[in-house]
């Protein structure tokens, strides 16, 4: 299809999701034709630096000839075989693969096709086991304000994000959004010097309220990345881990963003030194290659599910294309490449390069109030709280860099290159930054 008809059919036939297409114009449009390394092109022959890793996705860029091929040697192979009915190599080695890495490996892996199917499986796989093991009254789920777990409606029931919400509304009963701790701007107005662990207190003393044994899991993003790049105090999910189980609840970790290396270590959790009972991946899964999202489970909880043939017990979850062939290997070679620990060393050395480089912007712009991340995800955050950081992404489009506010936190930029990014990328980014936001400052409505 020629350019000009693909921009008329973009603007008449597409809807977009997050978009209001009233008014959606020429302006917005931008229609990417092709990806080498972290760089994506559009129709129109643009070239732009991916800072934001296709929505977090694409972890190995867009050119690893190693997952062509394995995706391209499976499809010759096997294109698809329905997991109602039979398995596959592929499935098979990945969960293995998987549990191979998990803190705990006696464990098992479901898997669907999205990061918020993952999130559905988790919550109907803590309800059930409850309800099939002598508490049927566990079916509250407790979250955290700010988070995101996902658009379907049980994901959206746990997300932490009224603006999220609300068209929707309502939702799944029984699900309850606390404070999200974050030093910065302490929900409780309190200073780290003499807070003396409030949020902790505060952490324990929420859940006596809602009733501890009405409790089936609490669902967590340990790092609120569509909720402002927010980073919880150091050991605070490893306490509140014991108040979890003190309370006799799941504790089921979100890692669909912060997952697959992104941090530095395969699982966040193992830098936050947890043992989840439930983790959920996708995202950097399978690079953005195949959609493919795993639920990781502890084996007490999978042994809760085994019972007579007519006993119901079974996990009632299916989904059509998850663990597909091709996604299952894609998976298996993404795991290859991020796990080595040349490559998992390389992303926190190249992740605190980016912090430095970002705080030298930080230094030269008054509009920056601060820079923050774990590996490579990184924010941005702006003095002023709307306009900034979204004019700055338009902007930053001009000299060719993508590069995105956050929808729920818009005074935040993140900065999530793929994990394939070298220190000239790192430097390149930043210098188009750089006039992207002295010309963001030279306009006269800059807030």
């Amino acid at each position: 299809m020629e350019n000009s008809l693909l921009l008329q059919a973009d603007r008449d036939r597409f809807w977009h999701p997050g978009r209001q297409m009233q008014h959606y114009t020429e302006a917005d449009q931008v229609i990417m034709k092709s990806g080498d390394g972290y760089y994506l092109q559009d129709i129109h022959g643009r070239q732009y630096i991916d800072a934001n890793s296709s929505v977090w996705c694409a972890s190995l860029g867009y050119s690893n000839t190693q997952l062509k091929s394995a995706i391209i040697a499976q499809l010759d192979q096997l294109p698809y075989a329905s997991l109602s009915a039979f398995s596959h190599p592929p499935v098979i080695e990945l969960a293995n693969t998987l549990c191979s890495l998990h803190p705990e490996e006696n464990c098992h892996v479901h898997f669907t096709t999205t990061g918020a199917e993952a999130v559905e499986a988790s919550i109907k796989i803590a309800r059930q086991y409850f309800k099939q093991n002598g508490q049927p009254k566990r079916t509250k789920l407790v979250s955290f304000k700010g988070s995101y777990h996902g658009l379907t409606t049980g994901a959206l029931s746990v997300t932490g994000l009224d603006q999220q919400r609300e068209a929707y509304e309502p939702l799944l009963d029984g699900c309850v959004h606390l404070e999200f701790p974050h030093c910065l701007d302490c929900p409780w107005k309190k200073e780290p010097i003499s807070c003396d662990n409030y949020c902790l207190d505060s952490f324990k003393s929420s859940l006596q309220s809602i009733e501890p044994e009405t409790i089936a899991a609490v669902i967590i993003e340990p790092l609120l990345a569509s909720g402002g790049m927010l980073i919880a105090p150091a050991n605070y999910f490893r306490r509140v881990q014991a108040i979890i189980k003190e309370a006799g609840a799941l504790m089921i970790i979100d890692e669909v963003t912060t997952g697959c290396a992104r941090t530095g270590t395969f699982f966040y959790h193992q830098q936050l030194q947890i043992t989840p009972d439930i983790v959920l991946l996708s995202k950097g899964l399978t690079s953005g290659y195949q959609p493919l999202a795993a639920v990781i489970v502890r084996n007490e909880i999978y042994e809760g599910f085994k019972g007579e043939i007519n006993s119901g017990r079974e996990f009632k979850d299916f989904h059509t294309f998850a663990a597909h062939p091709a996604a299952c290997v894609a998976a298996m070679e993404t795991i290859r490449i991020v796990n080595n620990p040349n490559f998992l060393n390389h992303i926190i050395k190249i992740g605190a390069f980016m912090r430095h480089s970002l705080d030298l912007l930080r230094e030269k712009f008054d509009c920056i109030r601060c820079v923050r991340g774990v590996g490579l995800l990184n924010g941005i955050e702006f003095q002023s709280p709307i306009q900034s950081a979204r004019r700055l992404s338009r902007a930053a489009m001009n000299y060719g860099l993508i590069i995105r506010s956050l929808r729920d936190a818009p005074h935040v930029l993140a900065v999530v290159p793929p994990l394939i990014i070298d220190e000239q990328g790192v430097e390149h980014i930043c210098a188009r930054l750089d006039k992207a936001i002295s010309d963001a400052l030279n306009e006269p409505s800059f807030e």
